[in-house]
């Protein structure tokens, strides 16, 4: 009888075992599982918001671009003004009496020497 007790008690603690070990391996699983959700979570999250900051991105590119394109055309009428009013002046220059167009000249050379030249890139 007490080899029968302790055969049936081996049997139980046995299969208490091997449930325990069936109920870790679950849980290590589904712990697995829990972490790959949570960083696939936070790739979600991480790709989501990086998509919405190159959708501003692109809104305010295109915002400059318009602003860009407003500012050059400013600048070549600018120039082209500058230009024309450059041409008066030096026929203007060609008007005054000799005594006085040598000075005035001079300015004008020196005023179209320093005048910024538009570059192009």
């Amino acid at each position: 009888m007490p080899v029968l007790v302790a055969v049936l008690i081996a049997v139980i603690g046995g299969l208490g075992g091997l449930a325990a070990i069936l109920k870790v391996q679950g849980e290590n699983t589904n712990s697995l599982a829990a972490g790959a959700k949570a960083v696939s979570e936070g790739a979600k999250n991480v790709v989501e918001l990086m998509s919405e900051r190159m959708d501003e991105s692109e809104v305010q590119i295109a915002a400059n671009s318009a602003r860009l394109d407003t500012l050059e055309e400013y600048v070549a009428n600018f120039d082209s003004w500058a230009d024309r009013l450059l041409s008066i002046l030096d026929r203007a220059i060609t008007m005054l009496p000799d005594a006085l167009r040598g000075q005035f000249e001079s300015e004008s050379h020196e005023l179209k020497r320093t005048r910024p030249k538009r570059t192009t890139k």
